[in-house]
């Protein structure tokens, strides 16, 4: 995975009992494309914030993700307030 702008491995995510994401390796180029497909409820949306500075403190493969380019505490703060409610899944 040598040269990749965005890499992880072994991305996990759990919400109480349901395990959304388990051993997601990623690696994407600079200057590629990257599309994420699956059906509804594959984890796209989760890993996709999770890898988005703002989201909170994050582990993969035990090491936390660099922020130093992360956006201002402000700016996290619109980000989540402009998430979607969901309601009686």
């Amino acid at each position: 995975m040598a040269g990749s702008m965005i890499e992880v491995q072994a991305v996990a995510k759990r919400f109480g009992s349901t395990t959304a994401l388990a051993g997601v390796d990623l690696a994407a180029e600079q200057g590629r494309v990257l599309a994420l497909l699956g059906p509804n409820g594959a984890g796209k949306t989760t890993l996709v914030r999770i890898l988005r500075p703002c989201c909170g403190p994050t582990a993969a493969a035990g090491a936390s993700p660099a922020t130093t380019s992360s956006p201002t505490p402000d700016r996290c703060a619109r980000d989540r307030a402009r998430r979607p409610v969901r309601r009686g899944r």
